[in-house]
């Protein structure tokens, strides 16, 4: 993937990765109102919330971990709009991943063996994922076992 084959990271990603490390960040800066430590990570969700569109042209790994990420750093957040909205970019990192065929074997598509253990390991994290939201929340799974 690397953001199309190009030297850079993909910045909807990194966006994901500074919203959820903040969180575990003393430093005041990481954090939208610097006196509350549940604001950190805010200005880096909502800039990376901004850019999904962006990335949704084009089925991408990063976009899909980029989701994963920003949809754990939503599910922790007090307030139900927010919460809810956790659940819908999870959905839309499975069925990007479908779209992919991470969920399909992919052993005999002549892929780099590495490739290929970065799409099982997204696939699997997805799966238990989606497995966790429903048992916790009592959620509907969104991936089925037959797929």
């Amino acid at each position: 993937d690397e953001y199309d084959a190009g030297v850079a990271q993909s910045p909807l990603l990194l966006l994901a990765i500074f919203a959820i490390a903040s969180k575990y960040s003393p430093d005041p800066m990481c954090r939208s109102v610097p006196m509350r430590a549940q604001t950190a990570g805010e200005d880096y969700c909502k800039t990376a919330c901004r850019l999904i569109d962006e990335f949704m042209d084009y089925p991408r790994l990063s976009t899909i971990q980029a989701l994963l990420i920003l949809g754990k750093h939503l599910e922790e957040s007090k307030n139900q709009r927010v919460f809810s909205k956790s659940f819908m970019y999870i959905g839309m990192a499975v069925r990007m991943a479908m779209d992919m065929g991470l969920n399909r074997d992919c052993s005999g598509w002549g892929l780099d063996p590495i490739q290929e253990e970065y799409r099982n390991r997204i696939w699997w994290f997805l799966y238990v994922y989606d497995r966790l939201q429903g048992a916790t929340y009592g959620r509907p799974y969104l991936i089925q076992d037959q797929d």
